[in-house]
């Protein structure tokens, strides 16, 4: 029901710059508060389609260093909300999880 809206916001939202810049994108914020507040189960669903959508429509590899992990596009450090930083921690774990079914170490970046 919310998974293909909000992995799609996502997906066609720009990634996060950095805070100290004084401009990023809000979209990708918003949406890991909206993910924040859904229940678990819900939210680990949408979870695996954001890192499905963003890493399957990436042209190069998964171990690529370049590869659009979520994660990357909204670092954990800049969330204020505990409902963003709820599902920031879910996309990890589905980060996670997409690379031990494909057998990829952690990259040096993460």
């Amino acid at each position: 029901m919310f998974v293909r809206p909000l992995s799609e916001l996502w997906r066609r939202t720009p990634g996060v710059a950095a805070k100290r810049g004084g401009s990023y994108a809000q979209g990708a914020l918003r949406t890991l508060a909206v993910m924040g507040r859904l229940e678990r189960q819900t939210r680990a669903e949408v979870a695996r389609a954001i890192v499905a959508a963003s890493v399957g429509l990436y042209p190069g590899r998964p171990e690529d260093v370049s590869t659009p992990w979520p994660t990357k596009r909204a670092p954990r450090d800049v969330l204020e909300d505990r409902y963003a930083q709820r599902a920031w921690d879910t996309l990890q774990a589905a980060e996670q999880d997409f690379r031990e079914q494909r057998g990829l170490a952690m990259g040096r970046d993460r």
